[in-house]
């Protein structure tokens, strides 16, 4: 395509030195000086490409920078991949600092990585992460803190899904499974149990009142 400048030629075709004192180094600035901007207007863009044939080129990737809302200075910047014709936006940066994944996102290395939610210097970020991949971890690193889920139905199930291990419902029952039979639900009486109920000691009564209890070997009548 047409340009104001073009480079071409082997080796590096641009490159910058700073030889600045201190922390600044080397700045590529992409502006853009409009007269009427607005909310949408691309104000910088990289695309990486080349030659897919030998004589046809075409664009693989692309960072483009975007102004949100341009009256508030609030900008974000996408991420492109493409996938055989169409450049598709991957990963989406606002300015509210929410990272935007258009798809699955991989830690790799199992045994090690870690994805942490919070501020890792102060103590209220919650960490999850694998064990050499059989085990798999949450952690709250602030004391004494609850983890709440919010939901009308919760359903724990065995790998692929072809076992109920326990099921919650909101306003309803609580059920829990082994291989896959329901052997306990709560009601709105109490609860069921389906099969034996195996107890080391059952006492009917409270601790102040006159009790019964049952034990292996034992009947007590203790007041």
């Amino acid at each position: 395509p047409a340009a104001l400048l073009e480079i071409a030629g082997s080796g590096d075709a641009i490159r910058v030195e700073s030889t600045n004192t201190g922390a600044a180094g080397a700045q590529l600035d992409l502006l853009h000086f409009t007269a009427s901007p607005a909310d949408e207007d691309v104000n910088g863009l990289i695309n990486f490409g080349g030659y897919y044939t030998g004589t046809t080129s075409a664009y693989a990737t692309q960072i483009k920078s975007v102004w949100t809302d341009v009256s508030e200075i609030h900008g974000r910047l996408e991420f492109y991949t493409k996938d055989n014709t169409t450049l598709t936006n991957v990963l989406t940066l606002d300015h509210e600092k929410n990272a935007t994944f258009a798809r699955n996102v991989y830690l790799n290395n199992a045994a090690s990585a870690v994805l942490t939610i919070g501020d890792t210097s102060e103590t209220d970020s919650t960490s999850f992460w694998t064990n050499n991949g059989d085990t798999f971890y949450i952690q709250q690193d602030v004391a004494g803190a609850k983890m709440q889920v919010e939901t009308d139905s919760f359903v724990v199930k065995k790998v692929g899904a072809s076992e109920n291990i326990a099921i919650f419902t909101a306003d309803a029952a609580v059920k829990l499974y082994y291989n896959a039979a329901s052997k306990f639900e709560t009601t709105d009486t109490g609860a069921d149990i389906n099969g034996t109920l195996t107890l080391d000691t059952l006492a009917y009564g409270s601790s102040t009142d006159t009790r019964l209890e049952w034990g292996m070997n034992t009947f007590s009548i203790i007041n």
